[in-house]
């Protein structure tokens, strides 16, 4: 039984064997995988022995789908950095039973089912729990698209710039609305960019709060301005005076506009006072 743990530069863990009566705590200055949490507990209560508490059936559990760290960032502005690291259990074997809701995964690695109140199905690792995300799929194809419109915008903006330099651009109300909604989607990506940033260092665990604060509010007047083009691009569909490609484009606009806001929305990309 035990209890492992990490903080800023320091890791930890505290093992106690029911049968010896014996317990162990190791402390060290290493935050990755060191040799003296691996190694020590083997050489104080031997090696484990799962078959020793194993209830002898034999079965098997199906371990597949994703799951996501619970230990993260599941809130706030940070939230969507923790989808891009899920644990795709379709790379490991299948569980193998030991006891009553523990299982051996291959490798010699224990995991105890766990439930939260709202229905949650996940399991137990150690110090971590790993909650099972039945709708990763639709969430990480948001995150794309997220990412894949704004980068998409700056190809629309380079090609607006190329005709503004060739005296072809055609100033109108509508095109200036939605080249306000693509140059404010380049920033909310750069925001973006720098919150992945900071949640891989481990000497800030989150984000500076002026940082969140200007990240959080940058979003929030990009919902403002995405809706803003939105809404001009629908009116230069329902005015009657633009060609079917024009018509098109607004179409196309309307759609990113939309899927932004609801990615920022969803993702909570917008709530600084979490950060």
């Amino acid at each position: 039984m035990g209890h492992n743990g990490s903080t800023i530069a320091c890791q930890s863990n505290m093992l106690f064997d029911r049968e010896s009566k014996i317990g162990l705590v190791t402390l060290t200055n290493e935050t990755s995988v060191n040799l003296v949490i691996e190694e020590v507990p083997e050489w104080v209560f031997g090696k484990a022995d799962y078959e020793k508490y194993s209830d002898g059936s034999g079965e098997t559990r199906d371990f597949s789908g994703y799951y996501l760290v619970s230990r993260s960032q599941r809130e706030g502005l940070m939230k969507f950095t923790s989808y891009l690291q899920p644990i795709n259990a379709k790379m490991y074997p299948d569980l193998e039973r030991v006891n009553d809701g523990v299982y051996l995964l291959g490798g010699g690695m224990l995991l105890g089912e766990s439930k939260r109140s709202d229905g949650t199905e996940g399991f137990m690792l150690g110090a971590m729990e790993i909650d099972k995300d039945n709708a990763y799929p639709a969430e990480i194809s948001l995150l794309a698209a997220y990412f894949m419109i704004a980068i998409g915008a700056l190809f629309v903006l380079l090609y607006k710039l190329k005709l503004v330099r060739a005296g072809r651009n055609k100033v109108t109300a509508v095109g200036a609305a939605q080249t306000a909604g693509q140059l404010i989607k380049l920033l909310s990506i750069a925001a973006a960019v720098v919150m992945i940033a900071y949640s891989g260092r481990e000497e800030t665990y989150g984000l500076p709060k002026a940082v969140g604060i200007g990240a959080g509010t940058l979003n929030m007047v990009c919902m403002a301005v995405c809706a803003a083009a939105a809404a001009a691009s629908l009116i230069g569909i329902i005015s009657g005076k633009s060609d079917k490609w024009t018509k098109l484009r607004c179409g196309v606009n309307i759609a990113a506009n939309v899927l932004v806001i609801i990615a920022i929305v969803y993702f909570g990309m917008y709530q600084f006072w979490d950060c």
